[in-house]
């Protein structure tokens, strides 16, 4: 569950459910109207939200996923789409949200990526 909140009133806004897991990074849209999150452990598939109504707007799995992939960070590039990264021991790959389509060769890169 993702909480969010009004800081400058304390006050709670609403509840964000979603997959169990642990979340590894969230990121809100340029226009603050959807909210992305990532996800660790086993499944680094990514969940979006609209921030207004709460609802889930879909998720996402990494077209790279395997047993011991992670999800590491997801970063919007447009009100709409995002591009997610994850990594598998050393392997990095990335990909686009919603869509899923990868944006890294299907042996990712090298060496870690920690942010795009």
């Amino acid at each position: 569950t993702v909480e969010l909140y009004d800081a400058a009133a304390g006050k709670h806004l609403r509840s964000l459910l979603g997959r169990g897991r642990e979340w590894r990074m969230l990121a809100f849209s340029p226009d603050g109207k959807q909210l992305a999150a990532v996800g660790g452990g086993a499944d680094a598939a990514v969940q979006r939200w609209d921030v207004a109504t709460g609802t889930l707007l879909g998720t996402t799995a990494s077209p790279f996923a395997s047993a011991t992939q992670s999800g590491t960070g997801v970063g919007w590039t447009g009100p709409d789409r995002a591009v997610a990264w994850g990594s598998d021991g050393i392997t990095a790959t990335a990909w686009e949200v919603p869509s899923g389509k990868p944006l890294t060769p299907v042996g990712g890169h090298p060496r870690a990526v920690t942010g795009i």
